[in-house]
């Protein structure tokens, strides 16, 4: 069974824990993420389960998931384990730089290190 309206994704038996995530393209996650973009959930790797659509898109972790609302779930990053731009450049036929500067303002910056002395005490959108 393809999941949601816009689905590509045909669910696995038993039923899958099928978690919707955003960031979506409306956002600046390439389209071409569908069935492709690297996701890390629960501590593991997957991959995007269906098209990438304006405000959604989910991920397919699999029977027996503990997955709830709110847990943290991982695009790209720094640390070991975790996708990259690269990854989801590699997965989208396209380069890193395009991945980080397509994302659009209602993504959160969060400054760290030095860029976050250099940023204290301004917002960012």
């Amino acid at each position: 069974m393809p999941t949601r309206r816009c689905g590509t994704w045909p669910t696995r038996r038993p039923p899958s824990s099928i978690p919707r995530r955003t960031p979506t393209y409306a956002d600046g996650i390439p389209r071409r993420a569908t069935n492709v973009g690297p996701v890390l959930a629960e501590g593991r790797l997957t991959r995007v389960a269906g098209r990438v659509c304006m405000d959604q898109f989910v991920i397919d972790l699999g029977p027996g998931s503990r997955a709830s609302a709110g847990d943290e779930v991982v695009l790209f990053g720094g640390r070991p384990g975790e996708p990259t731009a690269q990854d989801w450049a590699s997965a989208t036929d396209t380069i890193s730089y395009e991945i980080v500067t397509r994302l659009g303002a209602r993504v959160p910056r969060i400054f760290v290190g030095t860029a976050a002395q250099q940023h204290e005490g301004q917002v960012h959108a």
